[in-house]
């Protein structure tokens, strides 16, 4: 009956049976019933059974009262499993040690570690010698690896419970553990949770000075949460203002959120607001945010000039460096015309296929003849370097600003179109030492050399394959 395959079920059927039989069950019976119902539980039963002994006045043996504990610990009673086991030791019952291990492991992986703990104390102080293996399930249980530790602390992030996190990082710094992103994040996500954005950006400050790199993905907490209620703007605002020494990655992701929100007035505000919220530089990706945003050639001109100033080396879509070379040129900002004209320059010629060039080329062209004409205008000398910086086709000049350039400044077109047959002749000599055959597209054959061709090719033999008639390809 204690065969793991039975079932109460089985125990039931077979005690009606007997009932119903007349066969009046013995002291080993109820033995054996309650040994079964310790595998296989069922409460209603089994308390059946204890009021039948009972009534029989049939004693319950050591292992009588250690399968009625068993049978409630396998029926989640854990309560009442714990006090019949304590009833037991006060009641002086000698306890085999299999019970103990029953109950440590059971408590152990249903998170009762100070019951599993005080009954393993017990257990070895009465029976020396333990088994290995069961000492290292303990042991695990109460001594947790990293990586369990670390999936309480996304549990805690998941659920909005930092103190749960915090007592976990507590635990791996114990251990001498290096605190890292893997560890930071989480927490992050959690205070963005549950709103408490004075927190996240003390664990970002903590973070900033252990030198660590706040990267984009550890800021997606605090976008989420102010994306999904804009009234928590202007307090995570007002907390950097309170904040001190944050990572200029907690003032992109608000750029960020007003980028989605269109907000460009408060994005102007907060940028020229920002060396009170960070010690940190701006970045590439804050331009980014509010060239798109800006409309108004001024605030183009203001961040061009801000942005040459701070970061040298701007990277931005190539749409927003269009939009900074075009506002410049006609703002009469010939040296940030030039500059950025330079870096759309440089993004042309990094596109590698034909469809990209093919989708910027209009783009470019107007961009180019935007910084052109200003540098005409002014009669700057640089507009020569524009046209050989970007190996512009006189078809890209346009008419009008061909009339425009031949009319006001002769001496650069001049300079152009003498640099064009330099460039001819440089690239014709280079032909002729390498032994190259002669450019085909410099010259079109005159109509007697075809003809001389033609009757070549009439008296050659090597051709006799050939199924059209030469006089057929003469006339066309």
């Amino acid at each position: 009956m204690a065969d793991r395959d039975g079932s109460a079920r089985t125990v039931r059927i077979l005690l009606q049976e007997m009932q119903q039989a007349g066969i009046q069950a013995k002291a080993l019976m109820y033995h054996n019933v309650l040994a079964a119902l310790a595998i296989h539980p069922d409460y209603t039963l089994r308390n059946e059974v204890l009021r039948e002994m009972q009534q029989r006045w049939i004693s319950k043996t050591v292992l009588d009262e250690c399968y009625e504990a068993i049978g409630l610990l396998r029926d989640t009673q854990y309560e009442m499993a714990f006090d019949k086991l304590e009833t037991m030791i006060k009641d002086g019952i000698f306890i085999p040690p299999w019970v103990y291990e029953v109950f440590i492991i059971v408590f152990s992986n249903s998170g009762f570690l100070d019951e599993a703990y005080q009954l393993m104390s017990r257990r070895l102080t009465m029976f020396r010698n333990p088994p290995p293996a069961f000492m290292l399930n303990i042991l695990e249980l109460l001594h947790p690896s990293d990586i369990v530790v670390q999936n309480v602390i996304h549990t805690g992030a998941r659920y909005g419970d930092p103190a749960m996190i915090l007592q976990a990082i507590d635990l791996l710094a114990s251990r001498g553990t290096k605190i890292g992103l893997v560890q930071f994040e989480p927490l992050l996500d959690c205070y963005a949770l549950i709103g408490e954005m004075n927190n996240a950006l003390r664990v970002f400050s903590l973070m900033n000075r252990t030198g660590l790199k706040v990267r984009r993905i550890s800021t997606r907490g605090v976008y989420i949460c102010l994306t999904k209620d804009p009234k928590a703007i202007q307090s995570y605002i007002d907390a950097l203002h309170d904040a001190d020494n944050v990572p200029i990655a907690t003032v992109n992701v608000l750029f960020e959120v007003l980028h989605s929100f269109k907000d460009a007035q408060t994005s102007m505000e907060v940028y020229k607001s920002i060396s009170s919220l960070t010690d940190e530089f701006a970045t590439s990706e804050t331009f980014g945010y509010l060239v798109d945003l800006a409309e108004d050639p001024s605030t183009l001109v203001f961040l061009a000039d801000e942005a040459a100033m701070v970061v040298p080396k701007l990277q931005i879509r190539t749409t927003l460096l269009h939009k900074l070379a075009n506002a410049c040129a006609e703002a009469g900002k010939l040296d940030l015309a030039v500059r950025y004209f330079t870096r759309v320059n440089e993004e042309w010629r990094g596109q590698v296929t034909k469809t990209q060039k093919k989708l910027m080329k209009d783009a470019y062209r107007i961009t180019f003849q935007n910084v052109f004409r200003a540098l005409v205008k002014a009669r700057d000398t640089r507009a020569a370097n524009v046209l050989r910086l970007g190996k512009v086709r006189m078809a890209m000049l346009g008419a009008g600003l061909r009339r425009e350039l031949d009319a006001t400044w002769p001496e650069v077109w001049e300079e152009i179109q003498n640099k064009k047959q330099e460039n001819a002749l440089k690239r014709e000599a280079a032909r002729e030492e390498e032994g190259a055959p002669a450019d085909i597209s410099v010259r079109v054959p005159l109509p007697e050399e075809l003809d001389s061709l033609y009757d070549e090719l009439e008296n050659s033999t090597q051709f006799e394959h050939v199924s059209r008639p030469l006089e057929e390809l003469k006339e066309k």
